[in-house]
């Protein structure tokens, strides 16, 4: 089926779009691992390549490194008072020389909303022979579950999980929301189709049925015009609140968020967002594994064919968080590494 016939099918706006979204655009290649898996290989693959196909070394790097696709999570960075530790994050990136990049954001209004930075962020990541994957988050599952606590003034933050479910399938004014959610982040779509890899997720650890889940695959179809070329992905947090389910419709990317080296996801998105870790070069108390402990982590879900992104608590504002609201990302300090922990970042990143 030609690709642009897979689209055509949005019009019925149902989950059976979004199984040809993803399968059409599907073909059994070699993961990085060595086995059968498969990746996406569509239009994005070959708009991107005869975008780089001139551009195989970047200026300041030399040769870039062709690894798995690796990064560094941005989901606060939309926050103007965390730019200047965005702009590192993305520095860092840019630094290790690695081809394949990702990051991902949390647009749903957590931390407010800046389109022409994540635009800049694609450009930056897909520049000079870069192959850039960016997974947007449209709601966040986390403070959902602060629900009767929270200040934080975000898409569903204030609903509980329960009534949200059934009210995200039935009720036309909690679905308006979420359809301007997505239709507020279109642009940004748009700028990166053929640039990017894109992928929405519609929570971030997710406190959904099988049944919501749908739903809102549903309603980001219905929004996104039918030329602009992404996939779907769920990130479930089985066990984080009562009535949390966790399947994966067919064709929807797997988002596991894990320290473990049997996650069970193949061709989906690993990050030990939720888990801490500890530089080599600071302070080794505590029980956090060490980012060459997460290196490990890393390798083993690439082998896989999995996306894998490094989450830090510091950097997202919550050193000193343990239990409870989260603080307003508003009064949050957004720290910049030190330049050993620079150091070591990039040396992730290139492992």
């Amino acid at each position: 089926m030609p690709a642009k016939t897979a689209y055509a099918f949005r019009g019925v706006k149902r989950l059976a779009a979004t199984i040809l979204i993803v399968l059409t655009f599907s073909a059994c290649t070699k993961s990085p691992g060595g086995g059968d898996s498969e990746i996406p290989i569509g239009v994005f693959d070959r708009e991107i390549s005869q975008q780089t196909e001139n551009f195989t070394e970047d200026s300041s790097c030399g040769q870039l490194l062709d690894l798995p696709a690796r990064g560094l999570a941005c989901l606060h960075c939309n926050i103007k008072i965390a730019r200047a530790q965005a702009n590192n994050i993305i520095s860092l990136m840019e630094r290790s020389c690695v081809r394949n990049l990702a990051t991902n954001f949390l647009v749903d209004g957590t931390f407010s909303f800046d389109a022409a930075f994540m635009k800049q962020v694609i450009d930056r990541l897909s520049a000079v022979g870069r192959r850039a994957t960016i997974i947007f988050y449209l709601m966040n599952g986390p403070n959902q579950r602060r629900w009767d606590i929270t200040e934080i003034n975000s898409f569903g933050g204030k609903i509980e999980p329960q009534e949200f479910r059934s009210r995200i399938q039935s009720d036309p004014a909690l679905q308006e929301r979420f359809r301007s959610i997505v239709r507020k982040l279109v642009p940004v779509l748009r700028h990166g189709n053929g640039r990017a890899r894109m992928i929405l997720i519609p929570a971030l650890e997710d406190n959904l049925s099988d049944s919501a889940a749908n739903a809102m695959y549903n309603l980001i179809l219905d929004e996104v015009p039918s030329d602009i070329h992404f996939e779907l992905g769920r990130n479930p947090c089985p066990n984080c609140y009562r009535g949390n389910q966790s399947g994966i419709s067919p064709g929807v990317l797997h988002e596991k968020h894990t320290i473990s080296f049997s996650s069970g996801v193949s061709n989906g998105i690993i990050t030990n967002d939720g888990h801490g870790f500890k530089f080599e070069s600071g302070d080794q108390s505590g029980n956090d594994p060490t980012i060459t402990d997460l290196a490990m982590v890393m390798h083993e879900a690439q082998k896989r064919g999995n996306v894998f992104i490094l989450w830090n608590k510091t950097w997202q504002g919550l050193k000193n968080y343990s239990l409870g609201a989260f603080p307003d990302p508003r009064t949050r300090g957004y720290p910049l590494p030190t330049p050993a922990e620079e150091a070591e970042i990039i040396q992730f990143l290139r492992l």
